[in-house]
């Protein structure tokens, strides 16, 4: 089957139009996720409080976070409760599944686009929350225990000690597995099982067999 042929089976339509739309939804997110991130950030403070991992969570102008954590510093040069820093660069790749589940979406075929829509966002939405709260608890982790994390070690020690006890080595490397989760399996694989789970139609093209006429199953 040739190229043009190929695009216009079923599967072809669908995966021309979620490239397609996944450009300049990818633009979107790169250039305002900044606002999204300080839309969604007093959720995130009210979980990270009910978790016991921050007092509060203060932005930036540039869109970075500052976590204060209520740990108290035993050693080194500075006084005062320890914060730690949560970079846009993170937070944004946190929000990478927004614009791959919406190109999923817009896709053909759809179903039920709009209600697929709003429910796998306010999914996407937790678990943003619940991703940042996993970046600020290997923070949290590394700097009570004072050595590098066993799975990422992209957050170092800090150059002070803390008064808290260390965590178990168990709870040290969940801290770790928690932010690699949430940093690289979650923001890819998510929204794929999200329109999977909720595209019926989308299904049956993907799996079924290869077809050379083009079929229309859009449903309001």
């Amino acid at each position: 089957m040739s190229l043009k042929a190929y695009l216009f089976t079923p599967r072809g339509q669908f995966l021309s139009t979620a490239m397609t739309a996944l450009v300049p939804l990818l633009v979107i997110w790169w250039m305002g996720a900044g606002v999204m991130i300080d839309l969604l950030r007093p959720g995130a403070s009210w979980l990270a409080g009910q978790l016991g991992l921050a007092q509060s969570i203060i932005s930036t102008p540039n869109h970075d976070w500052l976590v204060e954590t209520g740990l108290d510093r035993a050693s080194g040069n500075q006084v005062g409760a320890v914060v730690i820093p949560l970079g846009v660069g993170e937070l944004r790749r946190l929000l990478l599944g927004f614009p791959l589940f919406l190109a999923l979406i817009v896709a053909v075929p759809r179903y039920q686009p709009l209600r697929t829509a709003l429910i796998g966002c306010a999914v996407l939405v937790v678990v943003f929350w619940v991703s940042a709260c996993s970046l600020i608890f290997n923070s949290f982790a590394v700097i009570v225990n004072h050595r590098a994390s066993l799975i990422m070690d992209t957050v170092p020690p800090p150059p002070f000690t803390v008064t808290q006890p260390a965590m178990s080595d168990a709870a040290f490397f969940l801290s770790g597995l928690g932010m690699y989760i949430a940093m690289t399996v979650l923001p890819l694989a998510l929204p794929i099982g999200l329109w999977v789970g909720m595209n019926r139609s989308g299904r049956a093209v993907l799996m079924g067999p290869h077809e050379t006429v083009a079929v229309d199953v859009e449903e309001a």
